[in-house]
């Protein structure tokens, strides 16, 4: 799940301001969203084009190369506005506790650092401006997708990694 600044959304269309799978966009809408792509919404699942060669990315952090990878394999959810010019990744709390500190102990640099020039900036930054809407994507074909047994990806071929198992 991701966060961009409002601005960025599009605020007309049926229903406006948000699509499948939000069920409504925040109490912004439409009146601060003035974007114009009208697949950019609150609901829109993101990705980075597989046709992007990572290893020719210029990556210079290993976590940029790896979030990279999971926008390209399986996207994120635009789910909120940062209310600025910024974007986000929500992250959770595990039994381990909050994820920025594991991050920051793992990496041995901030998952929120206060400038935009370091590396790992720079990386969320290409990533970021290279995301593109996946915008096929839509509640009847997620509905064929799921009735395919993990057969069919989101885009209509093979998935281009396994389901998870059932729980």
């Amino acid at each position: 799940k991701i966060n961009l600044d409002s601005v960025n959304y599009y605020s007309g269309g049926t229903p406006a301001s948000y699509r499948w799978p939000a069920q409504k966009a925040d109490s912004c809408a439409p009146g601060c969203y003035t974007g114009n792509n009208p697949a950019l919404k609150m609901g829109s699942l993101v990705a980075l084009n597989t046709s992007v060669d990572l290893d020719k990315f210029g990556f210079e952090t290993e976590p940029g190369r790896s979030l990279a990878w999971t926008f390209q394999n399986y996207g994120a959810y635009i789910v909120d506005t940062t209310g600025w010019s910024v974007y986000a990744i929500e992250t959770e709390q595990s039994p381990d506790g909050e994820y920025q500190t594991q991050f920051s102990q793992s990496w041995g640099f901030s998952l929120t650092p206060n400038s935009k020039d370091t590396p790992w900036s720079r990386d969320m930054d290409r990533i970021f401006l290279s995301l593109s809407v996946v915008d096929s994507w839509n509640e009847d074909i997620w509905n064929r997708v799921v009735a395919s047994n993990g057969n069919e990806g989101a885009g209509g071929g093979q998935p281009l990694q396994p389901w998870a198992p059932p729980y």
